[in-house]
């Protein structure tokens, strides 16, 4: 009888034990840019974390990131979020995004990525891209997710992104376009009239010193 009873115990506590183990099993999601895990700091300002950039121009950036699966467990319908804090300022991806209704004067936008499934220790590549307008200021993009397993919006980090800005010389090849302006013909002009002053100062010194020389043989 106190065979049968320990027995039962034991499969109780072992029961209880396999579910404590599956309770303390969970997903743990990170984001990288390149090979560099976006982190929510603290940073070191002196050696702050710089992010390789896969594409760049004057309106547009583009990283290859990957959302890492680090945990134990999976992540089941998963949403990472994009938000951005400016509203000139669009998001595209290659993955499949949607765009949530916001208010008009909402000052940022947000774009949301869903996702069935993250199995543990999964690698999920997609492109992140940024349009802006040329010379724009500095702006913050931060990154959260939730899941079934997650709580929602779990910070991920975040990102700042300088636009480029006008370099020297981009600054002398606008001064030179200004050569194609319609009234450039009359700096030309100009420039041709004193040429013609020039070349009748030559002459006319020439003349006098060829008189000279004549004067001074008599």
């Amino acid at each position: 009888m106190a065979s049968a009873t320990d027995k039962q115990l034991n499969i109780l506590e072992q029961e209880q034990s396999d579910r404590a183990a599956l309770l303390a099993r969970r997903p743990k999601v990170q984001l990288y840019i390149g090979s560099v895990p976006l982190s929510n700091g603290p940073f070191n300002v002196l050696h702050l974390p710089t992010f390789p950039v896969r594409e760049q121009t004057d309106t547009l950036i583009t990283f290859d990131s990957n959302l890492v699966n680090a945990g134990n467990a999976s992540a089941t319908r998963a949403q990472l979020r994009v938000v951005v804090f400016a509203t000139d300022v669009s998001f595209s991806s290659n993955a499949n995004f949607i765009r949530p209704n916001e208010p008009a004067d909402n000052p940022v936008r947000t774009s949301v990525v869903n996702i069935d499934l993250i199995w543990p220790h999964v690698n999920m590549p997609m492109t992140l891209s940024f349009s802006f307008p040329k010379g724009r200021a500095p702006f913050q993009v931060l990154f959260n997710v939730d899941a079934d397993e997650i709580e929602t919006a779990t910070p991920l980090g975040s990102l700042t992104i300088h636009a480029p800005q006008a370099s020297k010389l981009e600054h002398r090849r606008s001064f030179l376009s200004f050569w194609h302006h319609p009234f450039r013909h009359l700096f030309r002009k100009r420039n041709q009239f004193r040429h013609e002053q020039d070349s009748s100062a030559i002459r006319l010194r020439r003349l006098v010193h060829s008189l000279d020389i004549k004067h001074a043989r008599r």
